[in-house]
């Protein structure tokens, strides 16, 4: 029972500790810290979309799309109704669609704060096609559990090339023998 109503103090403290945070920053999301260079912000957990962009600018639940040499941090939190910061209990779980496709793995978020986490997300060497990360929480405090849920997708493109490499050799001395016969097709 002490245990119930030290739960329900601890929420209503880190409601109004949120809302006064607010209130002073006059609802003003430009006030947040920085994300680290690398790091990408994107939308919340949760039935209520942010303002915030995901990667490339994209409104949130749209497609994120990347090749397999590349890899990207994914950084959300858990907001109320009304976009304050709360923490949910423990650790959200990641789900990934297509194991063979790519992993997600949670790391450290790179601000602090209630209800904030991220994940690195890296597709498999070689991996096409479209993944779907779902992370899972527990949004009440206790032994209740009360599960919100959010889907990422991801779409791995095909590598392609983006330069030529060119090597030339060293000079050699011609021999008698003949040239090697040139390349089909080439000019």
């Amino acid at each position: 029972m002490l245990e119930a109503q030290l739960i329900n103090i601890l929420r209503k403290l880190d409601f109004l500790t949120h809302l006064v945070s607010r209130l002073l920053d006059d609802h003003d999301d430009h006030n947040r810290p920085p994300l680290r260079e690398g790091f990408v912000r994107v939308s919340r957990i949760g039935p209520y979309q942010t303002k915030e962009p995901t990667m490339a600018n994209q409104d949130p639940g749209t497609v994120n799309s990347l090749t397999s040499d590349q890899h990207v941090i994914v950084e959300f939190e858990t907001d109320t109704s009304r976009g304050i910061d709360v923490a949910v209990d423990g650790v959200p779980a990641l789900a990934v669609s297509d194991p063979a496709l790519a992993t997600a793995v949670l790391v450290p978020a790179p601000t602090e704060g209630a209800g904030r986490f991220a994940f690195d997300f890296t597709p498999v060497d070689g991996a096409v096609g479209d993944v779907q990360v779902t992370i899972t929480a527990d949004a009440r405090l206790g032994a209740d559990v009360a599960n919100i849920t959010r889907t990422v997708m991801f779409d791995i493109l095909p590598l392609e090339a983006t330069l030529i490499n060119v090597t030339v050799r060293a000079p050699e001395a011609k021999t008698a023998a003949a040239a090697p016969p040139p390349v089909a097709g080439a000019v």
